[in-house]
Order: C-alpha cells, then structure tokens, then sequence
C-alpha cells in the first residue's frame, strides 16, 4: 500500500476510534441529545468493558488479522458448497435472525391503528398504497383458513420481505463480483441492517421501501456500469413509490438514467418499457392524490405543509436542533458514515474514474436524499420517526460508499475492518431492541428530548402498556401526563374509558365532559352515557347517545347502547329497533342479539325471543345466563 494510502485509512481508523469512544461515552454519562448512539445507558453494567475490548481487536491490526483469517476461511467453506445449500442456509440464517431480532414494542409507531385498520377490512391507505394493501390482502387470505391476527401478518411479512432481500443481495452478488461494484454490496448490507426496524416486525417500516430502493440503486449503478438490469431497477422503484410515497425523492435520479439511455438505444419501444413501471406507479399515485383531495380534504395537508420552515417556528429546517437529530440519524442508522463522508470527499470524489453517467447518478440521489432529511417535516420528530427517515439515510450512506469504496483503493483487512465496526456497533441497537423493557425505556427516555411530537408518541406508548402489558395505572399516568392540544378528544375518551376500568366513575365523568367541545366523533357523548347509565341515571343518557349516533352513526356500539336505554326504560320497540341497527353495523355482535332476545321476551314474543337468543348461543356458547334465558323460552313453549 502506497504510503498516501496508509495515511488515508489511518485517519480512517482515527475516525472509527473517535466514534468508538463516543458510543462508549454517550451511554454511561448520560448524553441525552446523542440518542443515537446512546445505547450503552440501556444495557447492563459490564457492556461498556465488552465493547471497549471489541474496539480494541478492531483498531490493532494483529488480532484483526487474526479474524479476517477465520472469516476467509468460513466463507472458503461456504463458497465450496453446492449453490442450492447455500441458498437454503441464506434463508434459514436470516428469517430466523429477524425473526429472533425483530422489534416488539409496537407503540413506537403508528402500529395499532394499522392493525386496528386492517381488522376492520380497511385495503387502501393513501401514503403506503401497495404495502398497506399487500398486508390486508394476506391479511384476509389467512383468515379464510385460520384465525390469525393482523399483527402476525405484519411480522411474517416483514420477515419474509427481509428474508428475499438478503437472497437477492447475494444472488446479485454471485452475478457481478467480477465488477467494482461487487465491492459496496458487503457495506450496504450492513447500512441496511443499521435501518433494521425495516425487517424486525415494526409495523409501521414499510417493509418493502427499504429494499426496493437499495435494489434499485443497486441495479441502477451495475446497469451503468455493465449495461444490464435496468428494467429490474425500474421495478424496484416504482415498487417504492407504491410502498411510500417519500420514494420520490428518488425521481430526479431515474430521470438521469432514462436520458442516459435514451442516448444508448434508439428503439422506441424499448425506452418506453423501461420508464413503464415507474411512469405507472406514478400515475396511480396521481389518482390516489386527487381521491384524496376530493373526498377527504380535511385530513389533508396543503403541499407546503409537509416542509419545515427554515428559520421559525419550533422545529426550523435549519436549526441547531434539527441538525443534531440528522447526525444522530446518521450515525444510528449508518454510524461509519463519517468514516464515507471523509474518504468520498477528500480521496475518491476526484480520482475515481466512474462508468458513463454513474457519477451524475450518485450525486441525484445524493442531493433527493439530503433534500428529504433536511427539509420534509418529521411527523412525530426526528427521534420518532426514524423508520421512515431511515431511507434516504441509507441512500445517502449507499452513495457515500459508492464514491469511496473500490476495489483499487481499500485492501481486504480495511474492508473487513469497515464491516467488522458497522457489525459491531449495530449490534449494540440489537441489545436494546431486542429487549422489549429496554424498548420501552428507550422510548420513554426519547419522548423527552422534545416537546415535537411528544404527546402523541407518549400516547403511543401508553397504548402499549394498556393493550400489552395489562399494566392500566402506568398507562392511565402516561396519558395523564399530556397536555396542551394533545390533550384531544381521542385522549379524553381513552382516559375516561379506563378511569371506568379503575372504578374511578366521577373522575371518568368529569374527563369525559372536559373533552365535550373537543368531540367530533362522538365518542366522548357514548362515553358519557355509558357512564350515566351505569349511575342509573337513564334519560341523562339519552341525548347523549343521541348525538354520538348523530355524529357516528356508523359505530355498531353506541346503538347498542342506546338500545340499553331504551330498554331500560321499558320502550322496548324502541330498544329492539336500535339493537338491530347495532347488529347491522356489526352482525357479529352477541350481547346485541342477547338483549333482543330479552325485549322480545318482556313483549311476550316467545318465537322471536328463541331465534336470536339461539343466534347469539352459536356465537358465544358460554354465555350461562343466554343459557337460562333460552331454557325458561323452551318451557314456557312446551
């Protein structure tokens, strides 16, 4: 190695040292604002002296040597197996790592609602057209032979769609290691792995945006480089698009590799082949766009909204804040990024000869994916919304590797040294995430850093330990504990529901009316007469459930309730006619067939009485007093 070389991978190994010593350093202390990389603080006691010692072997070229030697050797053996084996042990090895690894704690995104969405039959959800619908169309399939729930389906998915990834890295892999591109695939994998989330059961990580867009970048520089795969790259973006609608940021680089081939062929069919599948997910986009905005205007933001401003307001796109959050971005997701920002700019930018086009390529992707960091508008704020970030952070990292990583420049132990750190340190995010109360630490620990987006993602994980834990006085405090305009109906009603739970009644009823002006959707007008009909105080009810059914008169619940007033009331024709509207709205619906059955009963009407008593038997056998009622309408019938 020339002695230029020597010195720019010593400042290589410098930077890797100073990233070394800050994740030593950002756990024991404390540093909050490094939540990137602060993983140590959620570990045991004894995690700081493994991975000092795990730097140690890394930095000296001694014992490093001594395990580029192992690696070469397991990888002689592997290579030396037929090619079937080798696919199978890639897709043992890897469905069951994420299986074993994949996050548990859903509450760091919006994951119940998608859940909640897709037991509800929902097929269509505008940003994430074709992954939401993949879910709920596998999603039903599964229900037609058993009774699995959507969660399993988002874990399963994810895992297989991680899963076919790693076997198309490796199948590219086998088909151009004669290239210099061969040479990023070992480093993007890893890149990859750092965005994790994508493949660990998360379920709002898009499963197929992260792959398709690697793939496509992949494919799109081999076909630069070699002149094949460019329609399979064309497939993976428009797959991008369809999966999230932020793979836009991609579009000005496809642009550039259709005028580059448009300059190499002159058939007309063949250039509109290779622009079909993205010209088609755009189109649909189009079309979901306009829906949109047409039928639900009101949920929309105005284009200009979904960017930061760049001075005002509390999160400015150019603030000391939001800068921050992007290096921590960087460095969870990708933490050698330094490392590939240092020998892309002052090494390999200029003297790197690159294929036709390729370097006008990296740059557009480059100057997209630092476009969307900067300036679109995190949601729940960087630290939350990390999933979707995700992405460009792994473009950006690709291109980085791409302008600095050749087979001409970095020697196989510097190589190994690269992939031997990014292991290392993505292994400290697997310690945390794989822990679900380290998760849940975590989480809570971040929703501090920020008043962005914290009542909602702490509204998230109250959620968790409501519906997963079982653990409501925790749940109920982190609620509680939102203010301000978080403090919105859905809370409310969420608040008052368990304080019933709890035995708190006055305390639900105070909440449920502090959220009265708020109430758009009802609930906290059903919540109310819920709780006045359990305080006996029948026509107090009723006009509150009257307006929830005004303003949701397609939820199966509050004409059930309304049913119990009615009926309560001894107004039975009343309360048959709402507990069929329930029952419309929901034919599954039991207590509502039960309580027809009573009314039916009081009237006198023996035969309907049986009918939906026995309806409602066949749904819930276990219900003992159903059982009663239907032995006392057999009696009487004799």
């Amino acid at each position: 190695m020339k002695k230029s070389e020597r010195d720019r991978f010593q400042t290589g190994r410098i930077i890797i040292l100073a990233i070394a010593m800050l994740y030593l350093l950002a756990g024991p202390l404390h540093l909050e604002m490094l939540w990137g990389i602060n993983h140590l603080k959620y570990l045991p006691g004894y995690a700081p002296f493994v991975i000092a010692l795990a730097v140690v072997v890394g930095i000296f070229n001694g014992p490093l040597t001594s395990l580029l030697g192992a690696f070469q050797f397991l990888n002689r053996k592997f290579s030396s197996l037929s090619l079937r084996t080798r696919l199978i042990l890639v897709t043992v090895a890897a469905a069951g790592l994420f299986y074993l690894l994949r996050v548990k704690v859903h509450a760091l995104g919006d994951g119940y609602q998608r859940i909640y969405q897709i037991e509800r039959g929902y097929y269509f959800y505008p940003t994430e057209a074709l992954d939401f619908f993949l879910h709920a169309a596998f999603f039903r399939l599964f229900r037609l032979f058993t009774a699995v729930p959507a969660e399993t389906i988002y874990i399963a998915f994810s895992i297989l769609c991680g899963t076919v990834f790693i076997l198309l890295l490796y199948r590219l892999y086998s088909s151009i290691k004669s290239s210099d591109q061969a040479t990023l695939l070992l480093p993007i994998l890893l890149s990859a792995l750092g965005g994790s989330v994508l493949f660990f059961g998360y379920v709002e990580s898009y499963s197929l945006y992260y792959p398709a867009v690697l793939l496509y970048l992949l494919y799109s520089l081999h076909y630069l480089d070699r002149g094949r795969y460019l329609y399979p790259g064309a497939v993976c973006l428009s797959v991008a698009v369809l999966s999230h609608q932020s793979a836009l940021f991609l579009l000005p680089s496809f642009v550039l590799l259709m005028l580059h081939y448009h300059r190499k062929t002159t058939a007309p069919l063949s250039r509109l082949l290779a622009a079909a599948p993205v010209v088609i997910s755009l189109t649909i986009l189009i079309g979901i766009e306009i829906y949109n905005r047409l039928n639900y205007s009101e949920y929309l933001k105005s284009f200009g909204e979904n960017f930061l401003p760049l001075f005002s307001g509390e999160y400015p796109a150019l603030s000391l804040m939001h800068f921050l959050d992007l290096a921590n971005l960087l460095l969870l997701i990708f933490p050698l990024t330094p490392l590939f920002i240092h020998l892309a700019l002052r090494y390999a930018v200029p003297q790197v000869k690159f294929p036709d086009g390729s370097r006008w390529f990296l740059w557009a992707v480059l100057a997209g994916a630092l476009f969307f960091l900067i300036f679109v508008d995190p949601k729940l704020g960087m630290p939350r919304d990390w999933d979707l970030f995700a992405t460009p952070t792994a473009a950006l990292s690709f291109v980085l590797i791409a302008f600095a990583v050749r087979r001409s420049q970095m020697g196989s132990l510097e190589r190994f040294r690269v992939g031997y750190f990014a292991l290392l340190f993505f292994s400290l995010w697997v310690a945390v995430n794989a822990s679900e109360p380290r998760q849940l630490e975590r989480a809570e620990s971040v929703l501090k850093l920020s008043p962005k987006g914290q009542d909602y993602g702490t509204e998230l994980l109250a959620f968790h330990y409501r519906n997963k834990l079982n653990n409501s006085p925790k749940a109920l405090a982190l609620f509680q504990s939102i203010k301000g305009r978080g403090r919105n109906a859905r809370v409310l009603s969420t608040i008052a529901q368990m304080q019933l739970e709890l035995g708190q009644v006055n305390q639900a009823l105070s909440t449920a009316r502090e959220g009265l002006p708020l109430d758009s959707s009802g609930a906290l007008h059903a919540v109310i007469g819920s709780i006045l009909l359990r305080l006996d105080s029948v026509p107090s009810a009723l006009p509150h459930l009257m307006k929830a059914i005004e303003l949701s008169p397609q939820t199966a619940r509050n004409f059930y309730l309304l049913g119990q007033a009615y009926y309560r009331l001894e107004n039975d024709t009343a309360a048959i006619s709402a507990f069929k509207s329930s029952l419309t709205l929901d034919p599954s619906a039991f207590p509502a067939m039960f309580s027809i059955g009573q009314a039916y009963l009081r009237q006198g009407l023996l035969d309907s009485a049986y009918v939906y008593i026995e309806a409602g038997l066949k749904l819930n056998p276990k219900d003992q007093q159903a059982w009663e009622l239907m032995n006392f309408i057999r009696s009487q019938r004799r």
